[in-house]
Order: C-alpha cells, then sequence, then structure tokens
C-alpha cells in the first residue's frame, strides 16, 4: 500500500511540475514578444499589434522612479501607452536578464530583470518588470505592468 501511494505521489508531482512548467514557458514567451516588440531601431515603428495581443485591452501599466529627489509613479492605459512611443523616436532595446514566476491556474505574476539601452544616445539601464498575467479566452495576457529603471 505504501508503495502505491509514494508512486501516487510521484506522478501527482510530476504532473503539477509540468503544468508549472508549461505555464511558465507560455507566460515568458508573451514577456519576449512584448520585450521584442519594443526592441527597434531608431525611426522604426513598434509592431504595435504584437503589443495588442499581449496586453488586454483595460491593462494599466506604471512607471516608478525619482524626480527631484522624491518618489513619483506615473499610470496609464494602454492606448496612452501607445501614444507616447518614445521606442520608435529614440531607438530602444531591452532584453531581460532574469525571471522568476508565481502562478495559479489563472494568474501568473513575473518579476523580470531586465537591461535596457536607449539607441539614440547610448544610454544604458538596468531595471525591474513587474507583470500580473491573467489567463483568458485560452491566452496569458498582461493585466498590469508596473517598471523601474536605473541608469548606469
Amino acid at each position: 500500500m505504501k508503495s502505491l501511494i509514494n508512486v501516487v505521489l510521484i506522478f501527482l508531482s510530476f504532473t503539477a511540475y509540468s503544468q508549472s512548467d508549461t505555464v511558465r514557458s507560455k507566460v515568458y514567451a508573451q514577456c519576449d514578444k512584448l520585450l521584442n516588440a519594443i526592441s527597434v531601431d531608431q525611426g522604426v515603428e513598434v509592431d504595435w499589434s504584437v503589443v495588442d495581443k499581449v496586453f488586454i485591452p483595460d491593462a494599466k501599466l506604471t512607471m516608478v522612479g525619482v524626480s527631484n529627489g522624491k518618489s513619483v509613479s506615473y499610470s496609464f492605459g494602454l492606448e496612452q501607452f501607445k501614444a507616447v512611443d518614445t521606442y520608435t523616436k529614440n531607438g530602444f532595446e531591452e532584453k531581460a536578464l532574469k525571471r522568476d514566476i508565481w502562478t495559479t491556474p489563472n494568474m501568473a505574476i513575473v518579476k523580470e530583470e531586465f537591461k535596457a539601452t536607449v539607441k539614440s544616445t547610448g544610454a544604458i539601464e538596468t531595471g525591474v518588470n513587474f507583470y500580473t498575467f491573467i489567463y483568458v479566452a485560452g491566452q496569458w495576457r498582461i493585466k498590469t505592468l508596473a517598471w523601474e529603471s536605473f541608469k548606469l
């Protein structure tokens, strides 16, 4: 009987791991799609159709930082984010350095450390993105994204 229980427990642990691993790979693929979409040469337009597919239409984005020695945050919707488009104007490249993920069956939270380069100036920054994904209509999509970057 003990051996049967052990076999069942081992099977369940492999099943849980494989589901978690599948969620991780799908969520990370969405993160990669976003970073690839906003990483463009100066004057090359961001493929906003890709960005639209990664985010939920009512997504909220928040940029956190320091201005004049005080902590500040700016929150906006996806359409406001697209309207500013400093990526096309300046050229931009962002690469994930490290990711951690926490999941439930219908939600995932990702902490992503990144390195970014503004191509027009050569300025390099590091920082962190915090994504909240929800599973909707058979897809993992971003509900919120908050980030803070630090110039090197």
